[in-house]
């Protein structure tokens, strides 16, 4: 009785063994068919995004808000965003506070107080921005 169980489970171990190679093999076919769409796409978007450049540095000079196309319009837009603090800009910021903002008024504050006009100084008024233009295609 134990060797026919071990059988079948050989037989079944057999079995998926077949079926994990043939979908080795899908995978491996279906991923040779996508990488030349792939590196088309990769083209595509370097292109995309040069023209992108080209199309917004020309729309911000002549102030143009929209461009109309055939089927849309495409529409610059101004992003401002906050730049990530590292490490290193959290003790600048630190350094600057403690130099500047370090008077009598604020050592007469409570502890609480301080700490919320060194977090505040650190991540809203000495907070670098970016800003940039991006196109937005509306339908």
């Amino acid at each position: 009785m134990i060797s026919i169980m071990a059988d079948q489970d050989v037989e079944v171990f057999k079995t998926e063994v077949r079926e994990f190679d043939d979908i080795e093999s899908q995978i491996k076919t279906i991923r040779e068919k996508i990488k030349p769409l792939n590196n088309k796409i990769r083209e595509l978007t370097t292109a995309k995004n040069k023209l992108k450049t080209d199309i917004c540095d020309f729309m911000g000079k002549n102030e143009i808000d929209s461009c109309n196309m055939n089927n849309g319009k495409l529409q610059l837009k101004d992003k401002k965003a906050v730049k990530p603090i590292s490490k290193g800009d959290i003790y600048d910021s630190m350094t600057s506070f403690f130099t500047k903002k370090f008077t009598e008024e604020f050592k007469a504050l409570d502890p609480s107080e301080k700490a919320k006009l060194l977090h505040s100084y650190i991540y809203e008024e000495n907070r670098e921005y970016s800003e940039s233009q991006t196109l937005l295609r509306r339908n």
